[in-house]
């Protein structure tokens, strides 16, 4: 198993922690007083300018000291600022931060490289019934109203059906049945929406019809429905150059979700929990 304490990200969460700890100990009574104390020691101030020289290959300016010392005093204070505060509020709110920066570092480290496309394919595979593209239903529908009159919606259903099933298609189905709120025409429609709109003994009944054939009657949430099946694409799984960058999110996505599943599976290795 991994050292985990050994993690950058485990080491600065462990620093924030043990400054917000001592700061709040060893200031005491004097936090106030402390807090508002910043010393700038001339060994500060070299590793100040060593560190300026080691970014910009030369030594600063006057100017540059100045500002790359006002820096750090700009930053010291806004650090000290965010303990007092922090010690301030409620220990939850800090948990749960502190616990946010351990999850985001981690979902960080694993997803700074991008799948190359082997990977990509390889998770389309794995994951085919996820990507899969239902099947898709062009059709016609025509309603019936059947809630004042069930067994007479029914009749006009089957007497509709059978004429229509012996002559030339009718030039506009829409005078045909009873006044509908929905479309008659339906282009496309995945069978996945079909379900929504109509329902499932609908959408049922429509995927087992013949193709350029009315059937019916169907039932619906709406009332009874007499259809045409004009055209029906079969389910598909897209190759992964038609659908690369949804296959690249979802694959950083389940990278992030498995890292930080390992982390605590890694912390539940470390700590010892007793539920009393």
């Amino acid at each position: 198993m991994q050292d985990f304490s050994k993690k950058p990200l485990v080491q600065a969460t462990i620093v924030s922690i043990a400054a917000l700890t001592l700061y709040h100990f060893v200031a005491g009574d004097n936090s106030d007083r402390l807090r508002k104390d910043i010393v700038v020691s001339p060994e500060q101030q070299q590793r100040l300018s060593a560190d300026f020289q080691r970014t910009w290959h030369r030594p600063p300016t006057a100017v540059e000291r100045d500002q790359t010392l006002q820096g750090f005093i700009r930053q010291e204070m806004a650090w000290r600022e965010s303990i007092r505060q922090a010690l301030g509020r409620d220990d939850v709110d800090i948990r749960r931060r502190m616990q946010q920066l351990l999850e985001a570092q981690a979902a960080e480290q694993a997803t700074q490289k991008l799948p190359t496309l082997e990977e990509m394919q390889s998770y389309l595979d794995e994951h085919a019934d996820s990507f899969r593209v239902d099947p898709e239903i062009s059709f016609l529908q025509i309603y019936f109203d059947n809630q004042d009159n069930t067994i007479g919606a029914d009749a006009s259903a089957r007497f509709l059906l059978g004429t229509l099933r012996t002559q030339d298609m009718p030039d506009d189905i829409t005078r045909l049945g009873d006044p509908s709120p929905l479309s008659a025409h339906f282009t496309s429609v995945r069978s996945s929406e079909i379900k929504i709109m109509f329902g499932q003994d609908f959408a049922a009944g429509l995927g087992e019809a013949n193709i350029r054939q009315w059937v019916g009657p169907l039932t619906s949430s709406f009332g009874l429905h007499i259809a045409y099946v004009e055209e029906r694409l079969e389910g598909r799984l897209p190759e992964l150059e038609e659908i690369e960058d949804t296959v690249r999110r979802r694959w950083l996505a389940d990278r992030r979700t498995a890292a930080i599943e390992k982390m605590y599976d890694e912390l539940a290795a470390i700590y010892s929990v007793t539920i009393e």
